[in-house]
C-alpha cells in the first residue's frame, strides 16, 4: 500500500442544497423534438387560413418606360382534404413525441430514485464497515498473529483468521468502490 494511501468518497456536488436531481440536460433532446413536433403541427394548420402577399413592380414593355404599381394577392384554399390528412398526421407525430418525452421523464426519475436508494444502501454499508466491522478485522488479524506466535493455534487457524479479516477489509473497498460509481452516474443527473 502506498504511503499516505487511504480512499475516499467521492464528493456528489450539487448546484445547491435545494436543488434535486432531474436529468434535464438528457430529457431536453426530447423536449426539442416534441417542440418542432409542434410547430409542425401549427405550419400544417396555417395551410387552413388565406395567404396574403403583397408586391410593388418596375417594369419597361416596349415603349413604354417606368411603368411600376402594386399587386395584391388573397388565396384561398378550396380543397381540404390533403390539408386534413397532413394535419392528423402532424398531430399524431406531435402526440407521439409527447409521449417519449413524458415515458423519458418517468425512466429518468425512476433511475434516479433507485440510484439515490442504493447510494443511501452502501454509505450505510461504509458507515457500518467504518465503526465495526474493521475494528473487527483489526482484531482478527491481530489476534491470530499473536496467538500463532505463542502457538496456540495452528497453521491452518491462522490463515483462517487472516483470511476473514482480509476479506472484511476487501469487502470494505468494494463497498466504497460501488459507492463511488453509483455517485458518478448520480451525477450523470444533475443540473
Amino acid at each position: 500500500i502506498p504511503s499516505g494511501f487511504e480512499l475516499q468518497l467521492y464528493m456528489i456536488s450539487k448546484p445547491s442544497p435545494d436543488s434535486e436531481y432531474s436529468g434535464n440536460l438528457l430529457i431536453s433532446s426530447f423536449a426539442k423534438d416534441t417542440e418542432v413536433k409542434q410547430a409542425q403541427l401549427g405550419s400544417e394548420r396555417s395551410g387552413f387560413f388565406p395567404e396574403v402577399s403583397a408586391g410593388y413592380f418596375y417594369q419597361d414593355i416596349g415603349a413604354y418606360k417606368g411603368l411600376d404599381g402594386w399587386k395584391i394577392e388573397l388565396a384561398f384554399p378550396l380543397w381540404f382534404p390533403p390539408a386534413n390528412s397532413r394535419i392528423k398526421k402532424a398531430k399524431a407525430e406531435y402526440d407521439a413525441a409527447l409521449n417519449t418525452l413524458e415515458h423519458q421523464k418517468f425512466i429518468i426519475d425512476k433511475e434516479i430514485e433507485n440510484l439515490l436508494f442504493d447510494l443511501n444502501k452502501y454509505f450505510k454499508q461504509i458507515e457500518f464497515f467504518k465503526n465495526h466491522a474493521l475494528v473487527q478485522a483489526d482484531a482478527l488479524i491481530r489476534t491470530a498473529v499473536i496467538q500463532f506466535d505463542k502457538e496456540e493455534i495452528d497453521y491452518f487457524e491462522y490463515i483462517q483468521g487472516i483470511s476473514t479479516g482480509l476479506n472484511l477489509k476487501i469487502d470494505y473497498l468494494e463497498t466504497i468502490n460501488h459507492y463511488n460509481q453509483t455517485a458518478i452516474q448520480l451525477e450523470i443527473y444533475a443540473n
